[in-house]
């Protein structure tokens, strides 16, 4: 596509594309935003479990970006720091 690394916040910018569906618009003069649905982020485990099982080797935290360490973090508390740290993929 030719677009190596040029994100999709970019192509909207410029006119190239002119409309996208996103987790997190951009906040730009030159956009407009409209809430389609409210998303529901839900924890997924092979076993049942709690709170406490995020301080276990087994978790592995992925980063997934703005807004959800804040979300975590309302979840664990602050300082939380797991054993496993993976990042997504850029993906926009």
């Amino acid at each position: 596509m030719g677009y190596r690394g040029y994100m999709i916040r970019d192509l909207l910018l410029d006119g190239t594309v002119h409309v996208v569906i996103r987790y997190d618009p951009p906040e730009h003069p030159k956009v407009s935003s409209e809430l389609l649905f409210e998303d529901e982020i839900v924890l997924v485990s092979a076993k049942e479990g709690t709170i406490a099982d995020f301080y276990s080797p087994n978790y592995c935290h992925i980063e997934w970006g703005a807004p959800f360490p804040e979300r975590f973090a309302s979840l664990v508390g602050p300082g939380y720091l797991p054993r496993c740290i993976r990042t997504a993929p850029a993906l926009c």
